[in-house]
């Protein structure tokens, strides 16, 4: 699995890949639950856009762009919620 750490890797790395993996988690908590359930069929369960309107009752043109606009939601949130964690890391380093 891609989100597995390898054992070669420093401690320093495995916690930040952790940490990427956390903050990916709180995005896509935070999103809307139509806009998480997309992303995480897409991307983490690897469904095809057709499973995934079937899933929602909706044709595949219409799940494309509610895939577009999570996507969309959950770079702004990401990067929010990065900026904020850099931010917090950076006042607790001084």
């Amino acid at each position: 699995d891609s989100f597995e750490a390898s054992r070669d890797e420093s401690p320093e790395h495995q916690y930040q890949r952790a940490e990427s993996l956390r903050l990916i988690q709180v995005t896509l908590d935070r999103l809307p639950p139509k806009y998480g359930n997309v992303l995480e069929w897409k991307y983490i369960e690897g469904h095809s856009v057709k499973d995934i309107a079937g899933r929602l009752n909706l044709g595949t043109e219409a799940t494309q762009s509610l895939i577009a606009r999570a996507k969309r939601a959950f770079a702004e949130t990401y990067g929010t919620l990065n900026q904020a964690l850099m931010t917090n890391n950076e006042a607790v380093r001084s």
